[in-house]
């Protein structure tokens, strides 16, 4: 080896049985340098990816070993490569410009739009766009010098004791959050980001003093009234958290609580402030090969573990390395770096975006169908990836089909022609069937014929001028809470039904169609509140009693039921009663109701490629489960999806609905929605989004609901629409349009109907089509 050396290590390894962590050490002079770690696995081959450097020639040799002295290490195609100083500072500028650097054309115009001719221009950076910070103490708010030093150089701080809980609490029951607040607020108004550290910390020796006396109960509450007072008071606010601090090296909660405690705090933390990025934070990842409790597969491991977490949307979760070094070994630094970057948390330049998915088997491929929209050029890696480590990913005849937007909408148009539009042959006669020649024929259309609707609330009973509204526009309605259980048995044993019928009586006065939501929803938080109180048995005969309850008293007025909603997504009946329990309930509303469609109603399947939890293949999954329930012919289905969009990914949008299509099923979108991006105001919904989403399903036979009527009270008007305020259709002093929904409205009337002809409906925003 020659002197001052970086030496990149690649290796494939395997155990013969289990699992067992197997490190990398290198042995030069009779010194042994660690250059990495990975969780070894029977059955499949794990990329050891690690390096060191060398700074003294001779030889030397590589081992790779386990504390487990049980399994015996199989390695394979062992990759050593060696950099000089000048290779590894030249591949790092080459990755500096890919990554970091982009060319900008800059043209000038005048008040016109003008081009300027031979213009100068000049540019100044006032602040770093790249995040650098510099972590601070309470003496900064005394020291204007150390003030003005600070934030003409970082962009970014940390408090360093002052959010922690033994600072804030340090009498048990009395919060002091003033000297925090008055740090969070100077930095604000200097325009510098802070990351909240910590909301607690998992080594023993930095816990508020009188958290160790209490009870098992009484440290749990406490833990809880921690989590909710941080994160409720500065949500929003902050660039992110350390949730749980130091949880690979320690484990303070999970021996007080559960060994489940740090993703509790973590799911608690998302429950409360769901925009900030909840941050894992650890030393020796990058700083020491040799500490195993957190190298980057343990840190990996601990991230796949959060990822898991149950809530609306993805959790949005971060990467925090301490860094504390002594000498930084450069290469494992790097390798380090990959192995943590291919997670796909960070999503700057190089952003990872998911395409789709789909449960491939052994034995037979499964084909995986997807899209993404791509708004720059430059080069791109795909990649096929699995949370399951023991599987082996086998790839076979890939095509990555480009569209330009004229080719994708021509596309559209063919499709619509295709699916959406036939000849039509008329034959006028007399009363005795005979032909009248040269006869005209003029043709009025008073009503959509394809489904079209919005969801309501009660308040539309007593507005006139709302009813009117409505039921000129809509074929199709859903009740916003009105049928749901925690609105009919608010009281256990006393149902009353009274505003739902009142509802039902109104809309098929006018002829538009009800689809009922829900009979029982999975989540756990929307139940009556007696329900929790009760013994499995006792649920069992409530739930049994609700379903037969409504689904008879509402048995055939209704054009589809949502059945279980979102049982993807959660699992209170599966918990209380086994794996059977939606599969029990589908079997008996169609007993009840044989007519009516019984509709799954789930979110993300088109929204979210990367949440793995309702992807296209495991909604058909969950179908094919309640197709085989055991009926006099077979259980009319129907296939709900809630549509929550932010940017809607349209590619990976139709992609999902072909897959779904292909079951025949009627589809409705359930409760369409686009969000305001964040840097616009929520009257200003991006016309483009809901232009996309309307395009895309027009060429669709899908019906269309949009969001929920529910109004709620804004500076002395009512708006009808989203219950979010950022996707609100109409305001309803007026009953006039808003520009968040109507710069919609116009493609409703001419373009949405054209493209759902095929597959699906809505429900719940604000407006809803039915397939």
């Amino acid at each position: 080896m020659a002197c001052f050396v970086f030496m990149f290590l690649i290796a494939w390894l395997q155990v013969n049985n289990g699992k067992a962590p197997v490190s990398a050490v290198f042995k030069t002079n009779g010194e042994y340098k660690h250059a990495g770690s990975v969780i070894a696995e029977s059955k499949c081959w794990s990329m050891l990816k690690g390096g060191l450097t060398v700074d003294e020639s001779g030889p030397g040799e590589l081992y790779f070993e386990s504390n487990d002295t049980r399994v015996e290490i199989w390695v394979d195609s062992v990759s050593l490569q060696p950099f000089t100083q000048e290779e590894w500072n030249s591949h790092q500028d080459h990755s500096i410009h890919k990554e970091r650097k982009r060319t900008v054309r800059i043209r000038v115009v005048n008040s016109k739009g003008e081009p300027v001719q031979k213009a100068s221009l000049s540019i100044e950076q006032r602040k770093l766009g790249f995040p650098f910070g510099c972590e601070v103490e309470k003496n900064i708010l005394e020291s204007h010098a150390y003030q003005n030093w600070f934030t003409k150089r970082f962009t970014v701080t940390t408090f360093a004791n002052e959010m922690k809980w033994y600072s804030t609490e340090v009498v048990r029951g009395k919060e002091d959050y003033s000297i925090a607040d008055k740090m969070l607020r100077f930095f604000k108004k200097h325009g510098v980001a802070v990351r909240g550290h910590n909301i607690v910390w998992n080594d023993p020796k930095y816990q508020t003093k009188w958290l160790n006396a209490l009870s098992s109960r009484e440290f749990y509450n406490a833990v809880k009234r921690r989590v909710s007072s941080v994160a409720s008071r500065y949500k929003g606010q902050l660039e992110g958290w350390d949730v749980v601090n130091e949880n690979l090296h320690f484990s303070y909660f999970e021996k007080k609580m559960s060994p489940k405690a740090s993703y509790n705090i973590f799911k608690m933390a998302q429950a409360f402030d769901p925009t900030s990025t909840k941050f894992i934070n650890e030393y020796n990842t990058l700083e020491e090969p040799r500490d195993s409790d957190s190298s980057p597969a343990k840190y990996l491991k601990k991230l796949r573990e959060l990822k898991s977490i149950v809530v609306r949307g993805n959790i949005s979760l971060g990467i925090g390395l301490e860094s504390h070094f002594k000498t930084p070994n450069i290469p494992f630094m790097r390798s380090a770096l990959d192995i943590l970057g291919a997670t796909a948390v960070f999503k700057k330049n190089g952003e990872y975006k998911h395409a789709g998915s789909v449960i491939a088997e052994s034995k037979c491929w499964s084909m995986l169908k997807g899209g993404l929209t791509v708004d720059e050029s430059g080069p791109a890696d795909l990649l096929f990836e699995s949370e399951d480590t023991s599987a082996e990913i086998w790839v076979d005849s890939v095509s990555l089909q480009p569209f330009t937007q004229e080719e994708w909408n021509s596309h559209h148009e063919q499709s619509i022609n295709m699916k959406r539009k036939g000849s039509v042959r008329i034959r006028a006669v007399n009363s005795a069937g005979e032909p009248v020649p040269n006869a005209t024929i003029s043709i009025l259309q008073n009503r959509l014929g394809f489904p079209f609707g919005c969801a309501v609330e009660s308040n539309i009973l007593g507005n006139q001028a709302y009813q009117d509204w409505f039921t000129k526009r809509f074929t199709v309605t859903t009740f916003g809470n009105e049928m749901k259980w925690y609105s009919t048995e608010v009281v256990r044993g006393k149902e009353d039904y009274s505003t739902a019928d009142a509802m039902v009586r109104l809309f098929q006065q006018h002829g538009i169609a009800i689809r009922g939501h829900n009979i029982i929803w999975d989540n756990p938080i929307y139940q009556p509140s007696w329900v929790n109180a009760l013994s499995v048995s006792d649920l069992y005969n409530a739930v049994k009693r609700r379903v037969f309850s409504v689904v008879t008293r509402y048995k055939g007025q209704l054009a589809g039921w949502d059945v279980v909603n979102e049982n993807l997504h959660f699992s209170f009946l599966e918990s209380k009663f086994g794996p059977k329990a939606s599969y029990n309930v589908f079997a008996q509303a169609h007993a009840l109701d044989p007519k009516t469609t019984m509709f799954m109603n789930e979110y993300n399947t088109l929204e979210q490629p990367g949440d793995p939890v309702a992807t296209p293949a495991r909604y058909l999954q969950k179908l094919r489960e309640l197709q085989s329930i055991h009926v006099a012919g077979n259980i009319p289905l129907g296939i709900g999806l809630q549509c929550h969009f932010s940017t809607p990914n349209i590619p990976y949008m139709r992609s999902a609905i072909d897959t779904l299509a292909a079951t025949g099923l009627p589809i409705w979108l359930t409760e369409v929605d686009v969000a305001a991006p964040p840097n616009v105001q929520h009257r200003r919904v991006d016309e483009n989004a809901w232009t996309d989403v309307v395009l895309t399903f027009r060429k669709s036979s899908v019906a269309m609901n949009f969001g929920s009527s529910s109004v709620a009270t804004n500076g002395g008007e009512r708006e009808m629409g989203s219950l979010r305020s950022d996707r609100t259709l109409v305001r309803a002093r007026s009953l006039r349009s808003d520009r968040a929904g109507w710069a919609f409205g116009l493609y409703v009337a001419t373009e949405l109907w054209l493209e759902l002809g095929r597959y699906v409906a809505t429900e719940r925003s604000t407006c809803l089509v039915a397939a």
